[in-house]
């Protein structure tokens, strides 16, 4: 992976050196930063081609959806939401925002606005697969298993070949506790290089969740690393790495997760990312 990406780069580099003001080049290298876990300078690429470009609602667009990968993967899921939503007020057609805006919600914790977000996003494009996967995963995160079948059936039936089709598939087989195929989804994605980094992230965490379902320590431990690659120090890897330390009725080892850097000390003395809240109140801290 870091191989072809490294190629990718070095070819970015080029279209930029011999014509600097490229917003498409731009674009093109923030994504494969993006690719390779290096947020400051999607992130600043992104933003560079959005300054030269004000007008272009397509880079717009494009530079919204990178910051708002870059701060979900940073564990700034509200940072995420203000994103799209600046973008949204300049162009609300743009679909994708309208979908990556419901994904923030739902991480805050706003389910009844992520589907009204889904639902905006599927009226406005009603052939969209993404749309129909995100709202039959949050069918799964409200615990209506039944409910989410009928909108992965449509989803597939739009693009079984979409990461996000496959991911929502995946979480719900393991909901109906069909592990062995959740895994073999799971694993897909991950190895699919042109999936963004919170669909591949999403994608360990189900292979963990069936790791750990089968006691197979060692597994969850070698996921836990390789979430650290893409996201490191986010309350994301954090929390899935003390649910499993609690699973093993190791608490403080647990606790030493949430609190392993400034950051997350913070969010376990005053907690701010809802993860890190959610798990606090499921172990009654």
């Amino acid at each position: 992976m870091r191989g072809d990406l490294n190629a990718a780069l070095d070819a970015a580099n080029r279209l930029i050196e011999a014509s600097p003001t490229d917003g498409e080049a731009l674009m093109l290298r923030a994504l494969i930063h993006l690719r390779r876990a290096d947020y400051k300078h999607a992130r600043r690429d992104a933003q560079r081609a959005a300054e030269l470009y004000p007008d272009s609602p397509q880079i717009d667009a494009a530079s919204a959806e990178i910051e708002f990968q870059c701060s979900w993967m940073e564990g700034k899921p509200q940072d995420a939401l203000k994103a799209l939503e600046w973008t949204l007020r300049k162009d609300a057609d743009s679909v994708g925002s309208h979908i990556a805006r419901g994904q923030a919600l739902l991480v805050l914790d706003k389910p009844d606005d992520a589907k009204k977000a889904f639902e905006k996003a599927l009226e406005m494009d009603p052939v969209s697969a993404e749309a129909c996967a995100e709202l039959a995963r949050l069918e799964l995160h409200e615990n209506r298993i039944v409910n989410a079948k009928p909108w992965i059936a449509r989803a597939k039936a739009l693009n079984a070949d979409s990461p996000q089709v496959r991911l929502a598939q995946a979480q719900w087989e393991l909901a109906t506790i069909r592990p062995d195929l959740a895994e073999d989804l799971a694993k897909g994605i991950w190895e699919d290089k042109a999936a963004s980094p919170t669909v591949r992230l999403q994608a360990l965490c189900v292979l963990a969740s069936v790791s750990a379902a089968r006691e197979k320590w060692r597994d969850v431990d070698r996921i836990i690393k390789l979430m650290e690659q893409i996201n490191p120090g986010s309350p994301e890897v954090l929390v899935v790495a003390a649910e499993n330390s609690f699973t093993l009725g190791e608490p403080e080892n647990a606790r030493s997760h949430l609190s392993n850097d400034d950051q997350t000390l913070t969010m376990l003395n005053k907690p701010i990312h809802p993860l890190v809240v959610k798990l606090i109140r499921k172990k009654g801290r």
